[in-house]
């Protein structure tokens, strides 16, 4: 019972968020204001977010790197983040940002992929800004990494990467001393797409599912998320409180997927093992922030979706999990990148392979 309680929670906190902020994409408005409902307000400022020609949207834990060890005591059968991987959690972030290249990112929706469109992923750590980075621009696909400090938070030691880096490496693997000094490379993103049957078979959402995507998304938000406009205001903007039952949230969040998205190949199966009854049946709320008619902020205290057992480590301080928007992104495509071909790839695993066999 407790490990489906815990799975429960897992599901819960990631999906019930989705539905709820999600969910609030589908319908069109010019700001949030008091003539409004505190629903249509929610909305309203969502879909005004979109109007800009770009998104970035940073995650992350507002919380203390204690309150993530008790935390991963009470969900994962103690084995959680040690005290360093915590103060890297509860000191960084991760940044998705988003470019339609032609027009605001509501159109691009409607009418599908231009191939303009540009994409950033950022991951920061508590003392390792931009740990890792994955640039998508022009139809070419960047990446760098802090390699060394990523092996020290999983408690690997650097001599891993000498078989890889030293000078009995393949030639073909040079690249590789690039990416573990964190210098960018070019991957061959257009090579691998051909070499599996080029771009036309890459798995893709069409406009039409899109909009009856964003259709059945807005009938969930209207069917099982209830709007209030709490007191008062702060810093994020004005303040609304999103609520709704989380099974009854992730259940119809799942139906829609498995409607409107049965198409793509594998989206019959992904949602094969649910099971409505490893999320809990409890009314779920989330803090959205609507700051100049744009949604702002909106903030999950994960506190709610533990047992009370597990609660009590917490001592009744709420744990947010965070997510900031603003209608901008500074996608810039990276100067110096080392190239990687997809023979040299294969050529070097090739090489590891035949070493390994010699000895």
């Amino acid at each position: 019972m407790r490990t489906r309680t815990r799975r429960g929670f897992a599901v819960t906190a990631l999906a019930a968020a989705a539905a709820i902020t999600v969910a609030a994409c589908g319908s069109s408005g010019s700001s949030a204001d008091n003539s409004k409902s505190p629903q249509d307000a929610v909305r309203s400022a969502y879909s005004k977010l979109l109007d800009s020609d770009a998104v970035s949207m940073t995650f992350k834990a507002d919380t203390t790197a204690d309150q993530l060890v008790q935390l991963g005591k009470s969900s994962s059968d103690g084995d959680g983040p040690t005290a360093e991987q915590a103060k890297a959690i509860a000191g960084g972030s991760i940044v998705v940002a988003v470019k339609s290249g032609s027009g605001s990112l509501s159109d691009a929706a409607k009418k599908g992929s231009n191939g303009k469109e540009s994409f950033a992923f950022t991951v920061n750590a508590g003392d390792a800004p931009k740990l890792v980075e994955i640039r998508y621009i022009d139809s070419a696909l960047y990446a760098r990494a802090d390699v060394h400090k990523f092996l020290d938070y999983a408690g690997q030691d650097a001599s891993v990467l000498n078989k890889l880096t030293g000078p009995d490496a393949p030639q073909q693997l040079s690249f590789l001393k690039d990416a573990v000094a964190g210098k960018w490379l070019k991957l061959p993103l257009n090579e691998v797409l051909s070499a599996f049957g080029g771009k036309q078979s890459s798995p893709s959402v069409d406009p039409s599912q899109a909009a009856a995507l964003t259709g059945a998304l807005d009938n969930i938000f209207n069917k099982d998320v209830t709007a209030a406009k709490a007191d008062g205001s702060s810093d994020l903007g004005d303040h609304y409180v999103l609520s709704g039952n989380s099974r009854q949230l992730v259940t119809d969040l799942v139906n829609a997927f498995k409607s409107q998205l049965s198409s793509l190949p594998g989206a019959d199966q992904a949602f094969n093992d649910f099971d409505p009854a490893d999320v809990p049946n409890k009314v779920v709320k989330l803090d959205a922030y609507v700051k100049g008619g744009k949604l702002n902020a909106v903030k999950l205290d994960v506190t709610q979706f533990l047992d009370p057992q597990d609660a009590q480590r917490f001592d009744g301080k709420p744990f947010y999990l965070e997510a900031d928007f603003d209608d901008s992104a500074d996608i810039s495509t990276p100067s110096g990148a080392t190239d990687v071909d997809l023979g040299s790839i294969i050529g070097g695993i090739t090489g590891l392979e035949g070493s390994s066999n010699s000895f």
